[in-house]
């Protein structure tokens, strides 16, 4: 559905699209909705039938049957499934929270909220493949960090969260020195954190398919977005993980603004496009716990 966001008749230039709410955040949201996420869902004059569903077809008769993917992702902004992949109706299910944190299954119940929306995402609606959406540079994985260190948590419901999964960060400390013959300093034992995240959601994915759904295909994915590296990893067998994108970190379009320092200083050290990509598989390798 190939629609011209911007595009507006004689008839509708002197309608109030919004109403200011007086706060320019929530404005500007409002104004990207009015003008780029209203026409593609609601104006059907220059569709192009390129969507994976007709928005209106989904708004009529439902999602049930027509989301084929869950994401199970982190709330962060930066990386939260929806900012990462800006997916049209029927793409996905995502569900975000905080790190992205599952707990084990449990069939009685007492586990997350996250369970909940799985289990309606199989059952419901005829999702056959979920997908572990973690990030690096995670604020929660710096939360176990610090709670593993003694540090206060502040927020009940919060340390709470974080106790439930305290696991995870004795199993990534577990799994680098395995790796590495040595103990992890506290950024090697975040980025370690983040990747062991994916890791034991990913196992108890599993689980919870072989328990409530053995007579269904459901493919279980592990991916992590590496926001400085600017790609996207996939867990493989071993435990590691291998990028299944090559992009370069930073571009240079010719339009980059004087006041983007940042920018300026790295567009001479920007990754390229590459005929072979066994550097970034090679980097991959390494495991990603080097400091950032």
């Amino acid at each position: 559905m190939a629609h011209h966001a911007n595009t507006c008749t004689h008839a509708c230039q002197h309608h109030r699209l919004y109403t200011s709410q007086g706060v320019p955040a929530l404005d500007a949201l409002l104004r990207r909705y009015a003008t780029v996420v209203h026409p593609h869902t609601y104006d059907c004059r220059d569709c192009g039938q390129s969507y994976n569903h007709c928005p209106q077809q989904m708004i009529d008769l439902g999602q049930g049957g027509r989301v084929w993917t869950l994401f199970n992702g982190c709330s962060d902004s930066r990386a939260q499934p929806g900012a990462v992949f800006e997916p049209h109706a029927g793409d996905m299910f995502p569900i975000t929270a905080a790190g992205a944190l599952l707990t084990p299954y449990d069939k009685d119940g007492g586990t997350n909220n996250a369970w909940g929306s799985i289990e309606y995402a199989v059952s419901h609606l005829g999702v056959r493949d979920l997908v572990q959406f973690g990030h690096t540079e995670c604020g929660a994985m710096q939360g176990l960090v610090a709670m593993a260190k003694g540090a206060a948590i502040h927020g009940q419901h919060l340390k709470v969260m974080l106790q439930d999964v305290m696991d995870i960060e004795k199993g990534a400390e577990e799994w680098f020195m395995q790796e590495h013959n040595r103990q992890p300093d506290a950024k090697e034992l975040q980025r370690a954190l983040e990747y062991h995240n994916v890791r034991v959601a990913v196992h108890r994915l599993r689980a919870f398919v072989e328990a409530c759904h053995p007579d269904k295909t459901i493919r279980v994915h592990g991916w992590i977005y590496d926001m400085r590296g600017a790609n996207i990893l996939a867990l493989q067998p071993n435990g590691h993980f291998k990028p299944i994108t090559d992009l370069p970190h930073r571009v240079d379009y010719g339009h980059l603004p004087a006041s983007c320092e940042q920018g300026m200083a790295e567009i001479d050290d920007r990754l390229v496009y590459r005929d072979d990509a066994d550097s970034a598989v090679q980097a991959a390798q390494l495991m990603a716990v080097e400091a950032a």
